[in-house]
């Protein structure tokens, strides 16, 4: 899947932006963000719309509830798009969905995921070997934090990953 400056623009604008940050202030975490849960339309006027859908795995936020909902342990969400506490079964609070529009934005430009593999092992093992995202231009500094493996690393906000976003040049 190819890339157009307007594509990415309207990924960063309207899902990171508005969409998901409306969800994630209502304290819900989709948890799992990928691109067949994200529905691009154009406007009689020619401007894009772009929907989040399918809030079947959604969730609110555990930390604003008394008890969680989820059984710890559980994995629930889409391999290639979870982030690594999501596929070890840890709580996974709206930097999960952060690092799945990370994964989406690399995948719209490099044409591939950023931890390739097919099976649970087999995306683990590359998320434990991977190195940098230097090759990805001027977009490198976005996937260090945006695909950080450790959440407290990653954008703390919708936000702010939509205003990082909105410096980059393709």
């Amino acid at each position: 899947m190819a890339a157009e400056a307007g594509g990415i623009d309207a990924i960063g604008r309207d899902v990171v932006g508005d969409r998901l940050a409306a969800a994630h202030e209502q304290g819900i975490v989709h948890r799992d963000l990928k691109p067949d849960n994200i529905l691009v339309t154009q406007r009689e006027d020619g401007t894009v719309r772009i929907c989040i859908l399918d809030f079947g795995l959604a969730r609110f936020n555990e930390s604003q509830l008394d008890e969680s909902v989820t059984t710890p342990g559980t994995v629930m969400g889409t391999l290639g798009y979870m982030a690594p506490e999501q596929l070890r079964g840890e709580r996974a609070d709206e930097r999960a969905d952060l690092f799945a529009v990370a994964v989406i934005i690399y995948e719209c430009l490099r044409g591939e995921r950023p931890f390739p593999g097919r099976t649970y092992m087999e995306i683990m093992q590359s998320m434990s070997k991977s190195t940098g995202f230097s090759g990805s231009g001027s977009f490198s500094a976005f996937f260090e934090r945006g695909l950080a493996q450790i959440p407290m690393m990653r954008f703390g906000s919708a936000d702010e990953m939509k205003n990082e976003l909105a410096k980059q040049s393709l």
